[in-house]
């Protein structure tokens, strides 16, 4: 099998971070498009799903490639996270969008819900749901980073077993000289005796 020489780990995970993230959030916005369409179907719970299983599948394949091109499971963690910051963006933004075009029946339909349930409609409907968009969407950032994470790390896994790369060698640790390069010292005694002090040197008889 041929080998191969280990890249730059920073470089591998922005670049397919990045990839997978864009190509995630581009995705995302198109299955939540066409889950309205479900949703009015009755399907919406199928969409939902998957949406979650496009999620865990790409930050799965992102953290094998990252793994696969450098040999190392941790760039597969960090790349899956890297795919979650830059994916969560898009979808984040998304929702933002969505809401604004559709803040208006919004308020109307929680304005419905407070007033089918005898309760006083609250006076700044708009803010209530900008503000909850904002706490809703930072906590599923953040979930979605830890998600991306884990997934990354097993797909680290796969990825490192197919990796055709060399990883430098590591040394173990000396005791006499702490961690980092053996010892230099030969295996054998010198053929002479060192020495001592105001004493000329002791050669070996032949």
């Amino acid at each position: 099998m041929e080998t191969t020489t280990p890249p730059n780990s920073g470089s591998v995970i922005f670049r397919e971070g990045l990839i997978f993230g864009v190509l995630l959030g581009t995705v995302h916005v198109g299955l939540s498009l066409l889950n309205e369409s479900l949703a009015q179907s009755g399907f919406g719970a199928l969409g939902l799903l998957l949406i979650v299983l496009l999620w865990l599948g790409a930050f799965f394949w992102a953290g094998a490639r990252g793994a696969q091109q450098t040999g190392r499971v941790g760039v597969g963690t960090l790349t899956g996270l890297v795919t979650a910051v830059f994916a969560g963006v898009i979808a984040f933004v998304y929702l933002i969008i969505y809401v604004s075009i559709n803040v208006s029946s919004l308020s109307q339909q929680i304005s419905d819900t407070y007033t089918n349930r005898g309760l006083s409609v609250p006076p700044n409907i708009t803010s209530t749901i900008f503000l909850g968009l904002a706490i809703g969407g930072i906590v599923l950032w953040l979930l979605g980073i830890g998600m991306g994470a884990g997934m990354g790390a097993l797909g680290g896994l796969l990825g490192r077993s197919q990796s055709t790369v060399v990883l430098p060698p590591t040394y173990p640790p000396n005791p006499s000289y702490g961690y980092g390069q053996p010892s230099m010292q030969p295996p054998y005694p010198p053929p002479y005796m060192p020495p001592y002090q105001n004493q000329p040197p002791q050669w070996p008889q032949q």
